[in-house]
C-alpha cells in the first residue's frame, strides 16, 4: 500500500518544527493526508490548524521524498512544503508534544523521511545547525 501525505516545514532559529503523536514512538513533520479532493494547500491549511493551531499564510515546495512508513512499513510519498505560519504552535487533537530540532537532535527517535531526506536537504540548504 502507498500512503501519500502533504508535510510542513516550518522553520524557527535554524530548526524546524516537529511533532510526536499518540501511539507513535517517532516524530514527524506536521501535516497529514489530503482528504477527499483537497489540494496540498488545503490539506496543509486543515491540518495545521486542526493539530497545531496555526494559520498558513504561505508554502513554498520543497520536494517530494519516498521512504516508508514507521508503523507498517507500507511505501510513503511525502510532499513537503516550507510552511510561513501565523500563530504560536500548541499540541491539539492527536498531537502530543512539539519539538524544534535541528542535525544534532537525540532527545526523541525522528521518523526516517525527517533522518534519511529531510535533515540532509535542509543542512544542504543551510536552513538548519
Amino acid at each position: 500500500m502507498v500512503v501519500n501525505k502533504v508535510a510542513a516545514i516550518i522553520l524557527k532559529d535554524k530548526k524546524f518544527l516537529c511533532v510526536k503523536e499518540q501511539g507513535l514512538d517517532v516524530l514527524i513533520t506536521p501535516g497529514g493526508k489530503q482528504e477527499g479532493n483537497e489540494t496540498d494547500e488545503e490539506t496543509l491549511r486543515r491540518e495545521l490548524k486542526e493539530e497545531l493551531g496555526l494559520d498558513l499564510l504561505s508554502m513554498k515546495f520543497l520536494g517530494v521524498f519516498k521512504d516508508k512508513v514507521y508503523q507498517n512499513n507500507d511505501d510513503l510519498i511525502l510532499e513537503t512544503y516550507f510552511a510561513d505560519v501565523n500563530g504560536i504552535p500548541k499540541p491539539y487533537s492527536e498531537i502530543e508534544k512539539l519539538f524544534w530540532v535541528d542535525s544534532r537532535f537525540k532527545e526523541v527517535e525522528l521518523s526516517n523521511a525527517i533522518h534519511k531526506h529531510i535533515i540532509p536537504k535542509l543542512l544542504d540548504m543551510k536552513l538548519i545547525k
